[in-house]
């Protein structure tokens, strides 16, 4: 993160080339994975899993170890544990959890994820070493 002329933050992201299927899969998913949705109104998973059930058309499965259900939709102990595979995973959970939901992710036949956590570069050198962890897993 660094600072332009006017005292703004920028942030930096890296981006290797990506397939057109592959964008298709994160701007018009059929389906999406909520890992981390949350019953607590308060807490992040909760409002991107309220958003999406109130706007997306495809199927929406809230993944939640300790829940049976967020907002009537059956959840899922992990992502290995959906009916089918889906096109997307929004990844909404603490930074340290996010190199085994990204495996996990992998193992679930998951092509693209959106990570919606902090705990990385932003935080110094261990939250930089965890972030090129996660860079190396995505790209495999």
């Amino acid at each position: 993160m660094s600072a332009n002329s006017k005292g703004k933050r920028q942030v930096a992201v890296q981006v290797d080339e990506i397939s057109d299927s592959e964008i298709e899969r994160i701007f018009s998913p059929r389906s999406v994975a909520v890992i981390g949705a949350a019953r607590q109104e308060d807490k992040v998973g909760h409002v991107v899993f309220d958003n999406l059930t109130r706007t997306f058309k495809g199927n929406v499965y809230p993944i939640n170890p300790n829940a049976k259900f967020i907002h009537s939709y059956p959840a899922y102990k992990s992502i290995t544990a959906l009916p089918e595979s889906v096109d997307l995973a929004l990844i909404v959970v603490p930074g340290k959890f996010v190199p085994q939901v990204l495996e996990d992710c992998g193992r679930a036949g998951i092509k693209a994820a959106i990570i919606i956590s902090s705990g990385f570069k932003e935080t110094g050198i261990a939250g930089a070493r965890l972030e090129r962890e996660i860079l190396a897993i995505a790209r495999r």
